[in-house]
């Protein structure tokens, strides 16, 4: 049984279970199912971006709820002292672009007050740069599950906190149940706004929000066609981006820092490790090692992967440590000073803050696009308002190499390709252009808020399109990833998942290998099969 079939088989059978648990009134049950449901949409490339049914099912129960649950607010909002916007995240991280993106929209969309609403933080701490920008903005950080029960307690919170915002704001986690509880059947709430930062995968929230603001053209193009909401539900608003203080850190510094020899050439690439899991044709280490051959001096630095694992390590004995993962970084700003030339992560979708950010320190970057056309290319590389016009991104490989290969000869060309790069990316990610953009997006989310509800069409959407083939073999390959119960569900829904990881186990072992779960299911599932004679 291969990965999809078993990730289908998952979906459908938490859904499954959401709607009894509905239908018996058991609310907190259908709402933590319809969450793991979506995780394992999200997680598991299943050939579809969206669920009606969850959707759906999210509707009754957010109808349901508020008839059974008391809205009076455990959180106090001051009054009103500007234009006032409410930020919602599932979860706020010190490391990776995701937050950094919201306290960089509250630092330069400065003429509103904003606030932030956490949904499901559990134990991980929270920037203090979040909780500073919304400070200084005038409002206030809401940590809904802090000392609190169940989902619906936290959806009824949130319900009741949202008459004293203008425009609310989702950066919730693709699946997220918790604003579609709150606020899906018809409440009054202000207009919502989904800012599309997983673009690539599937999500829920497409019948909530008024308008989704997409970061780059090729995640609008796949909502409308893969989604199907509507072109006038959709527009763009490029990540907003800091401006670059004067350089501190000379390139000097940033070497002698990070044990680099001033007269090597540097490549630098930043990423989540899931990015440069290889599939069966394409692997980055392979992918470049021609350009070591190529240029002795050359080392490779990848920031966001373990050194730990296999992979990383075998590279790195193979090429006397010139390819080096160093793990996650807090500061990636000196890896970026000391690097002669930036690679996108491969063969997952780039990660585009690390590409924009490179290029707003003026650093010359390359992009590789194994599909360059259709919306599917949202799940395979970076495409950006700034950077399209520009020698960017390649679709073939030897294009690609060769373009990395001039920017290592020619130190002077690069430095003037950096420098158009950043020019670029200034203008359209931290400038009045940025602003007249999110303006734009507030008066049209106003608008179109006036004509809900809105519905997700029923029509079939295309299942398997060319670029789908793709992303099948890359998730094939890594393996099942469980959905992740977490503390606010019940402990019956949580037994029930361990339970269904234990039957999987013994249909297909090496399922359980990038599972979800605590490491005692999958230590269970050996130690029951080596006692019946089955192979682990």
């Amino acid at each position: 049984m291969n990965q999809l079939t078993i990730s289908r088989i998952c979906f459908h059978y938490l859904v499954a279970r959401a709607e009894r648990k509905l239908r018996k009134g058991r609310h907190i049950d259908s709402a933590s199912y319809l969450q793991l449901a979506a995780y394992t949409a999200w997680r598991n490339y299943l050939g579809f971006y969206r669920s009606n049914k969850i959707e759906s099912i999210l509707n009754t129960l957010s109808s349901n709820t508020s008839k059974t649950h008391d809205v009076r607010c455990r959180f106090k909002v001051t009054e009103r002292k500007a234009k006032r916007i409410l930020h919602v995240l599932t979860q706020a991280y010190a490391t990776g672009g995701h937050t950094r993106l919201v306290w960089r929209w509250i630092e330069l969309d400065d003429k509103c007050e904003h606030h932030v609403a956490i949904t499901q933080q559990e134990t991980y701490p929270i920037p203090n740069e979040l909780i500073l920008k919304a400070k200084q903005s005038g409002g206030d950080l809401y940590v809904l599950d802090k000392d609190i029960k169940d989902i619906l307690e936290i959806a009824t919170d949130l319900r009741a906190i949202s008459p004293a915002f203008d425009f609310i704001v989702l950066h919730i986690h693709p699946h997220d149940v918790i604003p579609c509880i709150s606020w899906s059947s018809g409440h009054k709430h202000p207009p919502i706004i989904y800012l599309n930062h997983a673009d690539h995968v599937f999500w829920i929230g497409g019948s909530l929000c008024d308008i989704v603001a997409n970061i780059r053209e090729s995640g609008l193009r796949l909502s409308i066609e893969r989604r199907n909401i509507p072109k006038e539900r959709n527009v763009v608003l490029p990540i907003p981006l800091e401006r670059i203080a004067s350089q501190n850190l000379s390139r000097l510094e940033a070497r002698r820092a990070l044990g680099i020899e001033n007269d090597q050439l540097v490549a630098v690439s930043i990423a989540s490790s899931y990015k440069f899991h290889p599939t069966e044709n394409i692997d980055f280490a392979s992918f470049h090692s021609e350009l070591l051959v190529k240029h002795p001096n050359l080392i490779i630095v990848l920031v966001g992967p373990s050194p730990e694992e296999d992979y990383w390590q075998r590279w790195s004995q193979l090429t006397q440590n010139r390819i080096r993962a160093v793990g996650v970084q807090t500061d990636t700003r000196k890896y970026l000073v000391a690097a002669d030339v930036y690679l996108d992560s491969m063969p997952m979708m780039g990660s585009l803050t690390s590409l924009l950010e490179a290029a707003l320190l003026g650093l010359p970057c390359v992009s590789w696009r194994p599909i360059s056309d259709g919306p599917e290319a949202a799940a395979w590389s970076c495409d950006n308002l700034a950077l399209d016009t520009k020698q960017v991104f390649f679709n073939n490989e030897r294009a690609y190499l060769s373009r990395i290969a001039q920017l290592l000869e020619n130190p002077e060309n690069a430095k003037l390709f950096g420098k158009s790069l950043r020019e670029s990316v200034e203008m359209h990610h931290s400038s009045d252009f940025w602003k007249a953009q999110l303006n734009m997006v507030y008066e049209k989310a106003g608008i179109i808020a006036r004509n809900r509800p809105h519905y997700l069409s029923e029509v079939e959407l295309p299942r398997a399109v060319e670029g789908d083939a793709k992303v099948f073999r890359y998730y094939d390959n890594n393996g099942v990833l469980f959905p992740k119960p977490n503390r606010l569900m019940p402990f019956n829904v949580r037994l029930a998942v361990h339970l269904a990881v234990l039957m999987v186990g013994f249909v297909e072992p090496r399922a359980v290998a990038r599972q979800c779960v605590p490491d005692s299911i999958v230590k269970a599932i050996v130690a029951i099969k080596k006692r019946i004679g089955l192979r682990s």
